[in-house]
């Protein structure tokens, strides 16, 4: 664990999701097998899409998978292992499984079904023994003896509501029932909807209706009527905070569903034109879990789901996870919370013995949108040593908040990865594919990290400059204004201050020590030299100690100060009795009397924790941010030479009377600077963003602390070489390689191996460079013989260089600027470097480059695109109204596409824009917006006058997870085999689209991607993708795709299209998604446009101006005023 630790004192209850569904398959080729970490897990309806939308390669194959689900509230695993159980039980009505998950109250037979399926898994649920001998154990694992055992808990409390007096329960209701009416009546909340995708605003007055309805009945129905349901359901009453009222006020269940499966032009044949009712809304919800439902029952049937389950904290997951592939044993030193002190022991099958082992690195990692509470930074320290190094790989991440007022979506980008997107990325091994790329075929806020290449950054100099402006980034809410006095306010209004400590930091280098290949030890000198001498962060030098310590616990540096050579005495006073050597870190142990807390107000939010040591004698003044709390007792074990601790922990937490412990570990030295007067603190951090911070001054004083005593204090503090919630042994520092990882490219390239190396600006990638050996003898002697050598960019990351007939390949992980291209060419030593920067992404490169790569391993595979099983998308009924389209489909375009798109066609020198456009035609043919309505589309070649790719329109589909619009078709690519099928072509009405060869070859390109991503079918032994590559040609009158998928689902359409039969053995099924541009790169959609003149805003009387045709003025005046500025970049048409 790494992020700051936060008062948890309130935290809310989320029984159930607020966002609909994704599938977590959608970066997976078909039928391979499907490896899911769930972080912060939530509610079940992932799982239970993913298994129902799954695309397969055919109805009998099947994809394994084993989904591992962690969550820090045990209320939310139990209520979905509950779910799971009642699902699979044939006995179970599928409303009596509704009524349990998802109403607050139960009518006599719900309510009996649950308490008899408790009394079943608490019975089960006794040890892990009783669980492996259950029935559910053949799909329901547990990654840990507490996970159970906290699990069991919530069981029996759901049980024990049977047994309590008829009083009892009225109480516990009329309770539950006062604050959930309360809710229902607030006049101020609006529900929003973005399960709706773009049709939000259509639902808002429906999912407003439904959330009053809802908590005022605590069921989901339409009818007026308050049913009688007499019975509280336990499921929401018990989580973490105990039998409180704890439900976040924001819960409304037809949140979790595709709402936009009952907008009335989604589904054909819809009979409603008006707006969604209640009615609708609820028959499409238990519509779509009655589907989810069968789909997971389908898939225990198959024994194809093993699910785990993990109580805890979702980064002391991942830092278990991480120690467990290290050392190989089950028990970690890692605790499962802050809050919790008991180490994580992994059940036996994360064993490599076990006969089945549990994974414990993953294809695919969704953090939900954990990074809205613990950071981004904090999120891939934690998970990307995690992901397994296959190229099939996906982090996914998801945002509900927008960025911070006064913030652009660029700006918000760079304080999100605390810098340059592109150069964390090169270190860490993985960047957003969306950033590469330059769009997205999401509506919805999702976001994947894939795997590339790290690169090594050969000049420590480069790289420590690097990593300090990471460290200014993650702290900037303590960045003074100019260096000098208190943080400015914009500063420390950033949410930073709640996500990242120094141990934040430790964890990124960590993951980047084990990355990077260089000479790590001179990197962390001159990065400290940095540190120490920063003037810019006020409290930069209270956390260096923080830092020291925890940089030598991981193993990551040590510095002088603790390194073995330096020794302390024993003979100290703090450590007089203690025998033989005193280790660099020792733990320390603060007992804070519960009364104490009791004093901190109630409703103080979540503010950041920390342990304080100062002297004023000694003039020091210490913070430390790794903190371990237990509420418990704690007792002095074992010979006072060698004391150790032992914590008994209160279950009862915060409802309990017991004391709160801490562990710190803390530098040996400064204990025996001046013990006498040094006092130990524990405190908030003052963070004024902090709404509450009033409150807490007002309570605990302007230092905000909560318990203080003296270091020498044998009541409250207490010193050992261990720590019952930390290991006994230090890592210790070894120098890693390179992790080598497959490059994404769509053409094979030379397969020897090569590093990547960076050259570092203090912000950002000056360059990248490759090295490659000329291993050729008749090269060699080529070289020698001085010929030239020319280099040539191949794609967006790939270099081809050729001298006298010899030709290689080198890819770079990231997308270089070709025309910048430098070789360093070594010919007596029989290598040639390949030097390059990296690509603006805010600059959209004419595309000769395939944007939309489908690199071969096991199977084509896609990068930029995600997979879509088509046939279970709702079609578009094409004869309602469809004005939402128009408004929809304009997001793909930027603003700077939007001015582009206003010029003649010979100005457009964007190829991704055309291909956009073409893609916006597809769309109004295929619904009949604007332009009649067609069956056929040709994508003609404007030079040759020939068709070259052929489009047959299918269906209009929604693509429910992305929220958008998704083209069904059968595509042909014109062969010189298919000449005939232009003649039969000629005689059918058909959109002819007349476009620019460079246009023709991006989408030979795409092709593979868009039959890739819907593919039903399984490529054979002679596929030509493993002989040619992918695409298979690009010439003229050839293929780009292979002849695996042709014919396959086309006859039946065909038939009914009145269409030859012969074309089936001539197409391929594909679907084709939006390329939406990026609002973290540029503008989306057209702005007003505005007089260019400085100081002017005028708006209207505009004209563009004659030369360049782009920006424009109000009057000559203005254009005058303007030349001296404009005429640098003005070009002539």
């Amino acid at each position: 664990m790494a992020q700051a630790v936060l008062w948890p004192k309130k935290t809310f209850f989320y029984p159930i999701g607020n966002t609909s569904p994704i599938s977590l398959t959608q970066d997976l080729p078909p039928g391979i097998p499907a490896d899911i970490l769930l972080l912060g897990c939530g509610d079940p309806r992932n799982i239970l899409y993913t298994l129902q939308s799954d695309l397969r390669c055919d109805k009998a194959s099947c994809r394994r998978f084993d989904i591992t689900c962690c969550d820090i509230e045990p209320a939310i695993l139990a209520r979905n292992i509950l779910l799971f159980t009642l699902l699979v039980d044939a006995r179970v009505d599928d409303d009596e499984t509704w009524n349990i998950f998802y109403h607050f109250y139960l009518d006599d037979a719900s309510i009996q079904r649950l308490w008899d399926q408790c009394s079943a898994l608490v019975k089960a649920s006794q040890s892990l023994e009783s669980w492996q001998n259950s029935p559910y154990s053949s799909f329901l694992r547990m990654c840990t003896a507490h996970t159970l055992q906290h699990l069991h808990n919530q069981w029996v409390l759901y049980l024990n509501t049977k047994s309590m007096s008829e009083g009892e329960r009225a109480r516990l209701k009329k309770k539950f029932r006062s604050e959930a009416e309360a809710i229902s009546q607030r006049e101020d909340f609006i529900s929003s909807c973005w399960s709706a995708g773009p049709f939000w605003a259509d639902f808002q007055a429906v999912t407003t209706e439904h959330f009053k309805s809802y908590w005022h009945t605590g069921t989901m129905t339409f009818d007026s009527r308050s049913p009688s349901v007499p019975h509280l359901n336990p499921t929401f009453v018990y989580s973490l905070m105990g039998d409180v009222f704890n439900v976040h006020y924001a819960t409304n269940p037809i949140r979790a569903f595709h709402l936009a499966a009952c907008y009335p032009s989604v589904t054909s044949g819809s009979s409603g034109t008006g707006p969604p009712t209640m009615e609708s809304v609820i028959r499409a919800a238990k519509s779509q879990f009655c589907q989810w439902s069968q789909a997971f029952r389908d898939a225990v049937t198959e024994s194809s789901i093993v699910l785990r389950f993990f109580n805890g904290d979702a980064l002391a997951l991942c830092n278990a996870l991480q120690e467990l592939r290290r050392s190989g044993t089950t028990l970690t030193s890692i605790g499962v919370s802050y809050w919790m002190g008991t180490h994580i022991h992994f059940h036996d099958e994360y064993l490599l013995s076990s006969t089945h082992p549990a994974p414990s690195c993953y294809n695919v990692i969704d953090t939900s949108n954990l990074s809205d509470h613990l950071g981004d930074m904090n999120i891939l320290a934690g998970t990307v040593p995690l992901l397994r190094e296959d190229q099939f790989s996906a982090l996914r991440t998801q945002t509900l908040l927008s960025a911070s007022p006064g913030r652009s979506a660029p700006q918000a980008l760079v304080e999100q990865f605390c810098g340059d997107v592109s150069t964390l990325s090169l270190l860490l091994g993985v960047a957003p594919v969306s950033y590469i790329t330059r769009y997205t075929t999401h509506y919805s806020p999702q976001q994947s990290m894939k795997s590339i290449v790290p690169a090594d950054s050969s000049l420590p100099q480069e790289l420590s400059k690097y990593l300090f402006g990471v460290y200014l980034k993650m702290f900037v809410h303590e960045m003074s204004k100019e260096g000098i006095g208190l943080p400015s306010l914009e500063h420390m209004m950033t949410s930073s201050g709640f996500f990242y400590a120094r141990p934040s930091f430790v964890a990124v280098l960590k993951v980047m020590k084990d990355k990077l290949e260089t000479n790590w030890n001179v990197t962390m000198r001159q990065l400290f030299d940095l540190i120490a001498a920063d003037k810019k962060l006020f409290t930069g030098l209270n956390f260096y100690q923080d830092l020291c310590s925890e940089l030598h616990h991981q193993g990551v540096y040590t510095v002088d100060t603790l390194s073995s050579s330096v020794s302390i005495e024993s003979d100290h006073a703090i450590f007089r009795h203690w025998g033989g050597s005193i280790p660099p870190l020792v733990c320390l142990a603060l007992k804070i009397p519960r009364a104490n807390l009791n004093k901190v107000p109630d409703d103080i939010g979540t503010p950041v924790l920390q342990l304080e040591l100062r002297s004023p004698t000694a003039h020091f003044h210490n913070s430390f941010s790794f903190l371990q709390l237990t509420f418990g007792t704690l007792s002095i074990d074992g010979d006072p030479k060698d004391p150790t601790f032992t914590i008994t922990q209160d279950p009862l937490r915060w409802s309990g009377v017991s004391d709160l412990i801490l562990t710190v570990w803390l530098p040996a030295w400064i204990l025996c600077v001046s013990p006498t007067t040094t006092e130990v603190m524990f405190s908030f951090r003052s963070i004024p963003s902090n709404k509450f911070i009033t409150k807490l001054i007002r309570t605990l004083g302007l230092l905000l602390v909560i318990f203080k005593t003296k270091l020498l204090d044998r009541q409250h503090v207490f010193l050992s070489r261990r720590n019952p919630s930390f290991s006994d042994t230090y890592p210790t520092s070894s120098t890693l390689g390179l992790k080598q990882a497959e490059v994404p490219r769509a053409t094979s390239a030379d397969d020897r191996p090569f590093f990547v190396k960076a050259s570092l600006n203090p912000d950002n990638i000056a360059a990248l460079s490759i090295r490659s050996d000329v291993v050729d003898t008749t090269a060699r002697e080529a070289l020698l013989k001085g010929h030239s050598v020319i280099a040539t960019q191949k794609t967006s990351c790939q270099v081809e260089f050729q001298f006298d007939g010899f030709r290689h390949q080198v890819a770079f992980p990231y997308p270089i600027d070709g025309a910048k291209i430098k070789l360093r060419i070594a010919r007596k030593s029989h290598y040639i470097e390949v030097c390059t920067p990296i690509s603006n992404p805010k600059v959209l490169d004419s595309l000769s480059f395939n944007h939309v790569p489908v690199p071969m391993l096991q199977v084509p595979w896609l990068w930029s695109m995600h997979y879509l099983s088509v046939s279970l998308l709702p079609v578009i009924d094409v004869n309602s109204d469809l004005g939402w389209i128009r408004q929809h489909i304009s997001l793909i375009f930027s603003e700077r596409e939007c001015r582009l798109r206003d010029l003649r066609a010979a100005q457009r020198v964007d190829t991704l824009l055309a291909i956009k456009d073409t893609f916006f035609t597809l769309i109004f043919a295929s619904v009949g917006i604007d332009i009649p309505r067609e069956q056929i589309v040709c994508l003609m070649d404007e030079e040759t006058d020939l068709p070259e790719i052929v489009i047959f329109l299918r269906h209009l589909r929604f693509d429910l997870a992305s929220h958008t619009v998704v083209v069904d078709c059968f595509v042909l690519p014109f062969t010189n085999g298919a000449d005939w099928a232009w003649k039969v072509l000629s005689r059918r009405s058909m959109l002819m689209i007349k476009t620019h060869s460079a246009e023709i070859r991006a989408w030979k390109q795409m092709l593979p991607a868009i039959t890739e991503c819907c593919r039903t079918w399984s490529h054979t032994d002679n596929c030509e993708y493993l002989i040619r590559g992918i695409p298979a040609s690009l010439a003229s009158s050839e293929t780009p795709l292979c002849s695996c998928g042709l014919g396959h689902g086309a006859s039946s359409y065909f038939k009914d299209a009145g269409l030859d039969k012969r074309f089936c053995d001539y197409v391929t099924a594909a679907a084709i998604s939006p390329l939406f541009a990026l609002s973290f790169l540029e503008s989306i959609g057209r702005s007003q446009i505005k007089c260019a003149a400085q100081d002017c805003n005028k708006t209207e009387g505009l004209k563009r101006c004659a030369r360049c045709r782009v920006i424009s003025y109000c009057s000559a005046l203005c254009q005058k005023s303007d030349w001296k500025r404009h005429k640098a970049v003005c070009k002539k048409v």
